[in-house]
């Protein structure tokens, strides 16, 4: 973990009727890290990204934001899943403007805060568009807008990209990278592609096959943007690959 002290601390063992799914799973993530926790489908990822969020309960442990258990209700937790979840009778400007309205920030400043993330996610032109009128691509732009505009404790992504074609999983792959370099917002990405994680992270947390456990944790230290031809790149996705078994 870097340096910027300790935002959230996870020691779960998390079960599901006599089916142990995640097995005295323990990490912390720092302040504004930028975090991704990788395995393969079936492993226990999205369960992790439930427990973060305070969706479940945990069997065992804790899972605490600021020393806090996590709890929606007092914790400001954004989400960007793979279906991007807008509202249809909300246009792209009204989508964005969700988080900010039910914390009743002053018209001013959610006004300033809707048209900063419209900016950065290139949505100039496109803001009385219905979800029915964009693309995926544009939809998942509106989540991220949307959760990165209520300035979140922690913004959990799970495999938000998964189903974009390669050329537009890429583009947004920039586009989170380039706002949370902006926002410097604490953000945990779930994803089973091995060099999405090496793409988009500052860590990578591996989780081995169902009951998970840490297998890994990574610091990815390579210059951005980055490259997927560096040698860096090249060798961190043959380790990847190694931990997560031959079929990688």
């Amino acid at each position: 973990m870097r340096a910027g002290g300790e935002k959230v601390v996870v020691d779960v063992t998390q079960r599901f009727g006599d089916l142990v799914v995640l097995d005295h799973l323990r990490f912390s993530i720092a302040a504004n890290e930028f975090v991704c926790v990788l395995g393969k489908s079936g492993c226990g990822k999205t369960t992790v990204a439930n427990l973060l969020a305070g969706l479940l309960p945990c069997s065992e442990g804790t899972v605490t934001i600021d020393g806090v258990p996590t709890d929606p209700r007092r914790h400001e937790l954004a989400f960007v899943f793979q279906e991007p979840s807008l509202w249809p009778w909300r246009t792209v400007r009204d989508n964005i403007r969700i988080g900010l309205e039910i914390k009743r920030v002053p018209t001013p400043e959610l006004e300033r805060r809707v048209a900063e993330m419209i900016e950065l996610v290139g949505l100039r032109g496109f803001e009385a568009y219905y979800p029915y009128q964009i693309s995926g691509g544009m939809k998942q732009r509106v989540a991220i807008a949307r959760a990165f505009a209520v300035d979140a404790d922690l913004i959990l992504m799970d495999e938000p990209f998964a189903a974009l074609d390669e050329q537009t999983r890429h583009g947004m792959q920039a586009e989170v990278l380039r706002i949370w370099e902006r926002k410097k917002t604490t953000v945990v990405f779930v994803t089973h592609n091995l060099e999405e994680a090496i793409y988009l992270a500052e860590r990578i947390i591996v989780l081995t096959e169902k009951p998970a456990r840490i297998k890994a944790s990574l610091d990815v230290e390579l210059p951005r943007p980055r490259d997927y031809a560096h040698p860096g790149f090249i060798a961190l996705r043959k380790r990847l690959g190694e931990l997560m078994g031959s079929a990688w």
